[in-house]
């Protein structure tokens, strides 16, 4: 993670299950300091797929189709599973950003690209 962000890479995803608070906390902090140019995506996290264009992570990519829904959850089980049930509706994109005590990505911060993304009219946040 602390080579992605030295690299400004825009957007790490850490699927990685498992990793100390104290070392989350650590490349959070060290993100923030380096200007926030790396977008984290986890720890503990299924990934973001735009179905149809792009999946990062280990989001089934074929368990629904592209639409006009953003879907954001902490559970990578009830990602999977409201992709599923609203299949025949599609999804903008879905992000699954992590369980973890400290993660990168809130809440707050996929609704406010959800908000922006004109992919996007309807909002689901588990």
């Amino acid at each position: 993670v602390v080579e992605a962000i030295d690299a400004e890479i825009p957007l790490a995803v850490i699927i990685t299950e498992g990793i100390a608070v104290h070392d989350s906390a650590a490349f959070w902090a060290y993100a923030q300091a380096k200007g926030n140019k790396t977008r984290l995506i986890g720890p503990n996290c299924p990934g973001l797929i735009t179905p149809g264009q792009s999946n990062a992570g280990i989001i089934p990519g074929d368990i629904t189709k592209p639409g006009r829904i953003g879907l954001v959850s902490k559970s990578g089980t009830l990602t999977y599973q409201m992709m599923y049930e609203l299949r025949d509706l599609g999804f903008s994109s879905a992000v699954g950003i992590g369980g973890d005590p400290v993660i990168g990505t809130t809440h707050i911060d996929a609704l406010a690209a959800f908000e922006a993304d004109p992919d996007t009219d309807l909002i689901v946040m588990i």
